[in-house]
């Protein structure tokens, strides 16, 4: 069975929907599935990905060429081929997995209002032609207008598991946020409230961290607030960062998801966020206001035993509730013509060539779904055999 997936970009350090592509095409290709990405932009060297120029020929081309069982549609400027793909292509099952976008208000840039306000008016001319919408959030499914849309949550096993964490800084608290720099960035993220909330609570008890995609000198802000600025970490510096902070903060005042404020919890650090946009669903610690947020984190100076309990509650809500694995197994059943996709999984899973925790997280996922009869019945041993 063979997957495409149209995105703008796939980038080895890729944020965000890169992230997204690549761990939900490593789950499908460890069923068995040839997944191809047609993109714009890519510093990614394989014969899975495959440019395409931003034209309705090239994008009619690579399908033919590929021959796919199903197309998914991730970001623009894909959205505006879905009528054409479905009128060369009408048996191949096209799906859009919509993110969603930042209110155009929310930014200054009035051509990057009025590009956000397209995107959106050309999704929602074309989604009547997509056999199937998913969304990343409840958030995103009622903000766009998606009413029949499913909802698939993204996941958290591309976090290094550090497990809990055992102690708390004994002295001045860690507090960081995560996003990119720059004047459009620093609008809807929300940066100048994270910038109010240093100031109010000062230096003398807090640190206070900012990371992120982009140029120092457009963190300027941040800087001559006292917060230390690092940029364009790597994915290992950015994993010792959000572990080693007590607290993490994002002010972002619109998300469709929150990546990073998932993968914070997931390395055990207490999360906090505005309650605002998808935040509500990635985490249990949300504030209507930088007040609010600033007594929560007093409260939290005076208790660190109950900062580690709760840093503790956020990596088990994440690693609990987020997972890769079921996100991509659960697109997979959207799909009309997989009528059984556990089996051909589970047939899947058989060839693979050694036992490792994907493997038996599908296998319990199967038992879970079906029961542990119907899985000794459909065929234990054919599911353990091990290919040599």
């Amino acid at each position: 069975m063979k997957i495409l997936i149209f995105a703008v970009r796939l980038s080895a350090q890729g944020f965000g929907v890169d992230v997204v592509i690549k761990q939900l095409a490593a789950v499908w290709e460890k069923l068995g599935y040839d997944v191809t990405v047609g993109c714009i932009l890519s510093d990614i060297h394989s014969e899975k990905i495959q440019m395409v120029t931003e034209e309705e020929s090239a994008v009619l081309e690579l399908i033919g060429k590929v021959q796919p069982d199903y197309i998914y549609i991730h970001t623009f400027p894909f959205w505006k081929y879905i009528p054409a793909i479905k009128k060369q292509y009408p048996s191949i099952p096209l799906i859009m997995h919509d993110y969603g976008d930042p209110t155009p208000e929310l930014f200054s840039n009035k051509e990057l209002q009025e590009f956000l306000r397209k995107q959106y008016k050309l999704r929602n001319e074309n989604k009547k032609y997509a056999d199937r919408i998913i969304t990343i959030s409840e958030f995103v499914k009622y903000d766009v207008g998606y009413e029949d849309a499913d909802v698939v949550l993204l996941g958290s096993e591309n976090v290094l598991d550090l497990g809990t964490k055992k102690s708390i800084s004994t002295d001045k608290l860690q507090i960081g946020m995560l996003g990119r720099v720059g004047e459009s960035e620093n609008d809807y993220k929300g940066v100048k409230y994270f910038i109010e909330l240093a100031k109010i609570l000062g230096s003398e008890k807090y640190d206070f961290h900012f990371c992120g995609h982009g140029k120092k000198s457009d963190a300027k802000d941040l800087i001559d607030s006292g917060i230390q600025v690092k940029v364009n970490l790597t994915e290992k510096e950015k994993t010792d960062y959000l572990r080693n902070l007590d607290i993490f903060i994002s002010t972002s005042l619109w998300e469709g998801f929150n990546l990073p404020l998932l993968e914070a919890q997931s390395l055990g650090t207490l999360s906090l966020a505005f309650d605002t946009g998808a935040h509500p669903e990635v985490t249990v610690f949300n504030f209507s206001s930088v007040h609010e947020m600033i007594s929560f984190i007093e409260e939290m100076d005076e208790n660190r035993n109950l900062l580690l309990e709760y840093s503790n509650v956020c990596y088990g809500f994440s690693r609990s509730n987020f997972s890769w694995i079921k996100g991509a197994v659960q697109i997979l059943s959207f799909n009309s013509k997989q009528t059984n996709v556990w089996s051909e999984s589970i047939n899947n899973l058989g060839k693979q060539r050694k036992i490792d925790l994907p493997y038996f997280k599908l296998i319990l996922k199967f038992i879970s779904d079906r029961g542990i009869l119907h899985f000794f019945v459909y065929g234990m041993k054919k599911v353990l055999r091990i290919k040599k």
